[in-house]
């Protein structure tokens, strides 16, 4: 989450923890919030200050900054703050169960529906930095999970054992879940070098398109990314890493689930979890929306399939982005709560739906274009059309 403010004086990126009150241990290390009024008291040792317009008073040796809202941050969260563009960015949300450290900007894949599409200009060591600092301030309230993400974050090479390095010293309770498309792990010296790190836990989620090279690589948008792939996610499994799959759904990818999780059971059987993962309309998708866009109604069954077929074979599975209305019953008790909090929202439909608080939801991008299939699951009503033969999973 990104707001902009006006310094009132010029200084230097900083990043900090939010205080909401002056009695902290390291006001060097805190961003301090100035809700109702500044604090009549020296600030000058906080990193920041936080205010609106309506309580901003000049303040002597403070580094200021006025912003229009700052009620979506609360105490603890990890923000940095620009003194000189003003530009604050949310870097950990206390509250939430969803942090990522974004790592770099540059990916060596180029994918169709990529949310986060990637620069060719990615200023690693900066960012690196900020996520060293993110870890020095947790370690003293460490999160139970935390991912990685970018861009491709094996790029950054010894910048990547690093990081992980120091989540191991600073963060050893928390899990890690680094998303990578795994080209790079075909090189066995890379998967040597983090096994070696040792981290007690730590995840790769992979995206696999197809089961065919000609399709992978097309998505991917770069010629034999599917054999760099699998040739990593081997070398991965060989050196004992956890490897998770995840399979995107889209026009491209839908038509071969079956024969992907055919794939998946026959080739990679030691992967930990394979998750199928509905779009989200950011990013490349937008522009490539029409290329893309199958309505989950119309992809049911090859999902609950391919789902079931990987599930009788003892695989974990999971689905993420899709709201409960849109499964076929069977698959509910795979749908997770995986989108984040400050993206997620109900639609007024919902309302009335009497699973609401246990569904998914959608992302707030999805809130004018979404599935023809949403309505309100009315469960007596769903109940009495399973026993007359209906398939109708709502009303």
């Amino acid at each position: 989450m990104v707001i902009y403010g006006r310094p009132t004086v010029q200084f230097g990126t900083v990043v900090g923890r939010i205080a909401e009150k002056v009695d902290v241990v390291s006001p060097q290390d805190t961003v301090l919030i100035c809700r109702d009024r500044v604090p009549n008291v020296d600030l000058s040792s906080f990193a920041a200050l936080l205010a609106t317009a309506a309580v901003a008073v000049p303040v002597r040796n403070a580094r200021m900054v006025v912003c229009e809202s700052i009620a979506h941050l609360v105490p603890d969260d990890l923000v940095s703050v620009n003194g000189k563009s003003g530009h604050i960015r949310t870097l950990f949300r206390s509250r939430s169960s969803h942090n990522a450290l974004f790592v770099t900007e540059s990916c060596n894949n180029n994918c169709v529906m990529c949310s986060q599409p990637p620069k060719n200009e990615s200023d690693e060591g900066s960012l690196l930095s900020i996520c060293l600092r993110i870890l020095e301030l947790l370690k003293t309230t460490p999160p139970p999970h935390i991912g990685i993400t970018g861009g491709e974050p094996t790029l950054l090479g010894d910048g990547l054992l690093n990081l992980l390095n120091n989540l191991k010293v600073k963060l050893p309770s928390t899990s890690i879940t680094v998303l990578t498309n795994a080209r790079r792990f075909s090189d066995p010296k890379l998967c040597a070098a983090i096994a070696q790190v040792g981290h007690p836990s730590l995840r790769f989620s992979v995206p696999l398109h197809a089961d065919v090279p000609d399709i992978h690589d097309y998505v991917a948008q770069c010629r034999d990314a599917f054999y760099e792939t699998v040739n990593g996610i081997y070398n991965m499994a060989s050196s004992g890493m956890n490897v998770e799959i995840r399979i995107v759904l889209h026009a491209f990818s839908v038509p071969r689930l079956v024969s992907l999780a055919e794939w998946i059971w026959r080739k990679i059987p030691f992967v930990h979890q394979v998750v199928f993962v509905g779009l989200e309309n950011m990013g490349y998708v937008k522009k490539n929306f029409a290329a893309l866009s199958i309505d989950p109604v119309n992809y049911a069954g090859s999902l609950t399939a391919a789902a079931m077929h990987l599930y009788r074979r003892g695989f974990n599975v999971s689905i993420y982005n899709l709201p409960l209305c849109v499964l076929p019953p069977e698959l509910w008790g795979f749908a997770r709560q995986s989108i984040s909090d400050h993206k997620q929202i109900l639609l007024e439909a919902c309302g009335e739906c009497e699973v609401a608080e246990h569904c998914p939801g959608f992302f707030l991008s999805a809130e004018n274009r979404h599935s023809s299939g949403i309505a309100p699951i009315r469960l007596a009503a769903m109940a009495a059309c399973r026993l007359t033969g209906g398939m109708s999973s709502h009303a």
